[in-house]
């Protein structure tokens, strides 16, 4: 049944499409014989030639117009097309401009930073020159108290130790007094926690000093070589001598409130 169905369905169809192009085949039969009647019954008719005449004028006059609309609309069209090219350029010039200035500002940058680059060498140069003279110096004095007839020959008296902890305390801090602030307080928490009994780790340090708001990312190569000075301090036992640390706490105490314990 359904295949019988879709039989007819598709006659139907073929029978709509014949009958559709005959209607167009006799509609355009119809208007060409109409138009040919026309002509042969009128073409020796001069009223009705000068009719078709003027008509044809009119029609022509009224076509011109609407092309020249056409012209001055396109033309318009046109203009706004060069406003917007025009506006398109403008912004690429300033563009242009704008990496320009950024270039200028780049290489500015960089030579700037080429210059700190070359300050912090000769500052390590100068680190350098110091350490060596902080070990002839520490050398010296070994040797000055090998030569001194004490109960204790090789050990370091009070004297010497305070002056070796001041040469290693200018050597550190260079100058700078943040980095005096970090040394101090380093120097601090590691003596505080020596005194009562408890060793401490590097990572130990650094937290206390994240929780005094240091940059570590910064300041990481000045904590590193901080922590190698004072475990150096620590094996010559300067923080073993009462004196030493009452001259120690005398000069943290510019930075490090000694009533506070660290945190």
């Amino acid at each position: 049944m359904k295949n019988n169905s879709d039989k007819n369905k598709k006659a139907d169809i073929m029978k709509y499409e014949k009958n559709k192009l005959h209607t167009k085949y006799i509609v355009a039969l119809s208007i060409l014989v109409s138009f040919g009647s026309i002509v042969l019954s009128t073409y020796n008719q001069e009223a009705f030639v000068s009719q078709f005449s003027f008509a044809g004028t009119i029609t022509s006059i009224i076509l011109s117009i609407i092309a020249i609309w056409m012209s001055i609309s396109g033309e318009r069209s046109t203009n706004e097309i060069r406003n917007k090219i025009s506006d398109s350029t403008d912004s690429l010039l300033k563009t242009s401009k704008k990496i320009k200035r950024l270039n200028n500002n780049y290489e500015k940058t960089m030579s700037t930073q080429l210059e700190e680059l070359k300050t912090v060498q000769e500052q390590l140069t100068k680190i350098l020159s110091s350490v060596d003279s902080v070990s002839q110096e520490v050398s010296q004095m070994q040797k000055n108290t090998v030569d001194t007839p004490t109960s204790e020959n090789n050990a370091l008296n009070s004297e010497q130790k305070k002056a070796i902890f001041n040469i290693i305390y200018q050597w550190a801090t260079y100058n700078n007094s943040f980095a005096e602030f970090i040394f101090c307080h380093m120097i601090y928490f590691v003596t505080y926690n020596l005194q009562n009994a408890k060793i401490i780790q590097l990572n130990e340090t650094v937290n206390y000093l994240l929780k005094l708001n240091v940059n570590i990312n910064i300041w990481i190569n000045t904590i590193n070589t901080n922590w190698g000075v004072i475990n150096t301090l620590i094996s010559a036992s300067l923080f073993n001598d009462e004196i030493v640390m009452n001259s120690i706490h005398s000069t943290i105490s510019k930075y490090v409130n000694l009533q506070v314990p660290p945190i």
